[in-house]
């Protein structure tokens, strides 16, 4: 039989492994470009417009399942899931030339933007299960294991490589079906649902610094790509692979981090991948012209500093959604993943304009590219910080402002325990203790032994780091 720390393992290998299959196929795809770069005949347009329209249907389908949430429950979803992973095969077939190309592309790009607002929305949705410290970790483990399935992607027999990609969010749906029967049950872990509407407040429960924070790193993200995908040079593309393990390090070492060393929060990863992108950009035009490996220095340097960006959004957006009532938990999601579809679409038109003006003034593209980059990373840091004392970068005294109902003490105490991942069982002993409970008052109220509350206590003592009780009581104070 199966503990309840068993199935909580199961839980989190069933989504590492369903989060990492759906962003593999969508790195091969549309969204990095791989398996259009190896097999042009996919494609009637090139990979840099196709890049283009994709993020905008991704934001109007993410937008979709944000408005209409009540139509994608569980079984639904589920459904959905499936349907979509057929029909994303449908971007893998080989085209003719014709006046219908153009128009099957952007079928193509339809369905697998569809395809991966649901799979990110559906895979964010069951994170909501997940301590802020496991969504990271879950977050990093799913984009290493993609960095990887690129990695070896140029070695791969061409006919095998489209099968088993094609076959990739078929295995992520069922995985999600299997995650599903576990959701909102299985974690050990407490989460405050809040029972509190959200209806008309589009950014609830995102604050508005947060939310301007998010689009400028994403609108970066944007100027990077393109710069990849409209490189003419083979060093770069041939590069391209081995750049994606640094994304999958980046997002790996950030989840280490906040793992490991309890003082490390999500704003200070924040800060390590502002510095990395921050100074990958400025590098970009002194070593433009260098070949061999010195040539990647930049663009592992933003990929790092991206993974670190990509693993602190991602637990962000996780947290706050699992602060909503369950049944807007999708939703909140949802209006998260929009934004960054949206912010890197925006990009893609900034980039047009770019292109532009380096016509026109006769500037070098690289070094408009670098400087939109920088300034977008300095507004986002030198006007929108977090306060130390909030959670997520959300102010706990405030949350009525935005969609939230005001907080309880206990609730308070619960999102101050989260940090520490304890059990569900912990976290009760460390809600007594905070009361100021004896240990006879605590079993008498929990209907324990004596030795169990002292297993109970050694293991919230080890996990907070703290000597005592009043080391404990410290936490609420």
């Amino acid at each position: 039989m199966k503990t309840p720390y068993d199935k909580d393992k199961y839980f989190l290998f069933l989504i590492i492994v369903g989060l990492g299959l759906a962003t593999a196929w969508s790195w091969g795809t549309f969204q990095e470009g791989h398996l259009f770069i190896q097999f042009p005949q996919l494609l009637s347009i090139s990979p840099e417009r196709a890049f283009f329209f994709f993020p905008l249907f991704n934001a109007i389908f993410f937008t979709l399942m944000a408005k209409y949430t009540f139509f994608f429950n569980g079984n639904k979803f589920f459904k959905q899931l499936l349907l979509f992973s057929i029909f994303s095969l449908f971007l893998l077939l080989p085209r003719t030339p014709s006046h219908l190309s153009i128009w099957m592309d952007f079928a193509s790009i339809s369905i697998a933007s569809a395809a991966l607002a649901l799979f990110d929305g559906g895979w964010m949705w069951l994170g909501t299960n997940l301590s802020p410290q496991k969504a990271v970790l879950v977050f990093s483990a799913a984009n290493m294991l993609a960095s990887l399935i690129m990695a070896v992607h140029p070695w791969f027999p061409p006919s095998f490589l489209l099968l088993i990609t094609g076959a990739f969010p078929l295995v992520s749906a069922l995985f999600w079906g299997k995650s599903f029967n576990f959701s909102f049950s299985s974690s050990e872990l407490p989460h405050l649902r809040p029972q509190t509407s959200f209806k008309g407040k589009w950014f609830a429960p995102l604050h508005f610094g947060l939310a301007i924070r998010i689009f400028l790193f994403f609108l970066a993200c944007s100027i990077f790509h393109h710069h990849i995908l409209s490189s003419s040079g083979t060093e770069t593309i041939s590069h391209f692979f081995f750049s994606e393990l640094m994304y999958g390090a980046g997002a790996l070492t950030a989840a280490l981090l906040v793992y490991k060393i309890p003082k490390i929060k999500l704003r200070h990863i924040y800060i390590l991948a502002q510095i990395l992108i921050g100074t990958g950009f400025l590098l970009i035009s002194p070593f433009y012209g260098f070949s061999g490996w010195i040539s990647i220095l930049p663009i592992t340097l933003l990929q790092f500093g991206f993974g670190c960006f990509g693993a602190y959004a991602w637990a962000t957006l996780v947290g706050l959604a699992s602060r909503a009532p369950k049944e807007h938990a999708l939703s909140v999601a949802s209006k998260g993943l929009a934004l960054i579809a949206g912010s890197v679409f925006i990009g893609q038109n900034l980039i047009f304009l770019l292109n532009s003006i380096s016509e026109i003034w006769k500037i070098p593209n690289n070094q408009l590219l670098w400087v939109a980059g920088v300034i977008s990373l300095l507004l986002a840091g030198l006007f929108f910080h977090d306060n130390p004392e909030t959670f997520a970068n959300e102010n706990l005294d405030k949350q009525e402002k935005h969609g939230l109902a005001p907080l309880s003490q206990t609730e308070r105490h619960h999102l101050l325990l989260l940090p520490y991942d304890l059990t569900k069982q912990e976290t009760k002993i460390a809600l007594l203790l905070a009361e100021n409970l004896n240990n006879s008052e605590i079993c008498d109220s929990l209907n324990i032994s004596e030795n169990t509350l002292k297993t109970h206590l050694r293991n919230i003592y080890r996990k907070t780091k703290a000597s005592g009780r009043e080391d404990v009581q410290r936490i609420f104070s």
